[in-house]
């Protein structure tokens, strides 16, 4: 009578998983923005690509490479779609679809598989940002430099390695009318993104006094890495703004 009794248990606590997940489902997919398409897939589809599982008959590489060529022929409504991927907000029904998930039997929870985390959608939408070529560079750039200061330490690190790519990739972006927002950067508890926004200040020859001082706090990094890269960057801004010392013998 006991088993009976907790097999009645266990079976109705399976269905109310499985029917507050088909809530959650709906609700996600009736709440979502439009977002553009390519071939009958959404763009979060084609994203999801970047890291997901390869699809049947695709290597990992051909995923990638399928995605990158959507988000090129989806042109400017792509690129706008990434930038806001960058720094997305966790929608409250995935968490509920997790801790539900995690009631149900091994079987149904690789059928039914966790929803794409923000950060892994933001770091795709980074990836592929850097591979395609923006045809609207000076529409692009105001909302990465916007992102330097974003709550969120990964949306952050990510707009300051886009913020550097679009410095030295499209010339013609005037980053004056940015050097507050830059400048703020600079002050980032992040090393990497304060050595990437020097980078980026140095392709625009805009030479603050922050500059300097903001890579130099990087040099005792417990990280090796980050500790040459400032020590490189450094040097950088002495070939860019001191050439003439930088060539003495």
């Amino acid at each position: 009578m006991s088993d009976a009794k907790n097999n009645r248990v266990a079976m109705g606590t399976w269905w109310f998983a499985l029917v507050a997940i088909a809530v959650a489902v709906i609700g996600i997919v009736f709440s979502r923005p439009r977002v553009p398409e390519y071939q009958g897939r959404s763009a979060k589809q084609w994203l999801g690509d970047v890291f997901g599982l390869s699809r049947v008959g695709n290597t990992k590489s051909d995923d990638i490479a399928g995605a990158i060529a959507a988000f090129r022929a989806m042109d400017t409504n792509g690129v706008s779609f990434l930038v806001q991927a960058l720094d997305q907000r966790e929608h409250p029904l995935n968490e509920i679809y997790r801790c539900v998930s995690r009631q149900l039997p091994s079987v149904a929870r690789d059928w039914l598989p966790l929803p794409v985390s923000v950060e892994e959608l933001a770091s795709a939408a980074g990836i592929v940002l850097l591979k395609i070529r923006d045809g609207t560079p000076s529409r692009t750039f105001p909302r990465l430099v916007h992102l330097l200061n974003a709550e969120s330490p990964h949306t952050r690190q990510l707009a300051a390695d886009l913020v550097q790519h679009y410095t030295t990739n499209y010339r013609n972006l005037n980053l004056s009318q940015f050097q507050f927002e830059l400048v703020r950067a600079l002050r980032d508890t992040n090393d990497w993104i304060r050595i990437d926004v020097a980078y980026a200040l140095m392709s625009a020859r805009l030479n603050v006094p922050e500059l300097v001082p903001a890579l130099k706090s990087a040099l005792t990094n417990s990280s090796s890495s980050i500790r040459d890269a400032a020590r490189q960057a450094i040097e950088a801004t002495v070939t860019v703004f001191n050439p003439t010392n930088h060539h003495a013998p």
